[in-house]
């Protein structure tokens, strides 16, 4: 059995559709949209497909722009270090060169592990969640 077939395995017990994309040479992603009240966070599983063990990576952007809070670039990234200590556990807050925000976690799965990644994906939605609302917070009220 490969990953991406024990992973939508997983999704589907879990009631979760999610759109798959084949990425060529192997590759595959599953695309999704979480949504929490007005927020709405595009995500993504990527990994090569393998019935071995593989590396993933999961992504969830739109989290928001630095530039939209109101930060300037030593705010923001002072904030990054910040919630990187004390908030997104796993994953990691990074900044793009247009000051766009995401969360990403990268690691290894086997076939026999999906169940996992599942996990890790659903606690992602969490922490995007979490820091899009304390970059909120720390927009009005200057709290840095």
């Amino acid at each position: 059995m490969k990953v991406s077939e024990s992973f939508e395995t997983v999704l589907k017990n879990r009631d979760l559709k999610l759109d798959k994309k084949d990425l060529g040479d192997g590759g595959i992603a599953f695309l999704g949209l979480y949504s929490e009240g007005e927020a709405e966070f595009p995500f993504s599983v990527v990994f090569d497909d393998s019935e071995d063990r593989t590396d993933y990576q999961i992504t969830y952007e739109g989290i928001g722009n630095g530039r939209d809070f109101g930060l300037d670039l030593f705010d923001v990234l002072y904030s990054i270090n910040r919630l990187n200590q004390e908030l997104v556990a796993y994953y990691t807050l990074l900044v793009d060169s247009d000051g766009e925000l995401f969360i990403r976690y990268v690691g290894r799965v086997t076939p026999f592990e999906t169940f996992t990644l599942y996990e890790l994906l659903v606690i992602g939605s969490k922490i995007a969640s979490e820091v899009r609302r304390t970059l909120l917070e720390l927009k009005n009220g200057n709290d840095l």
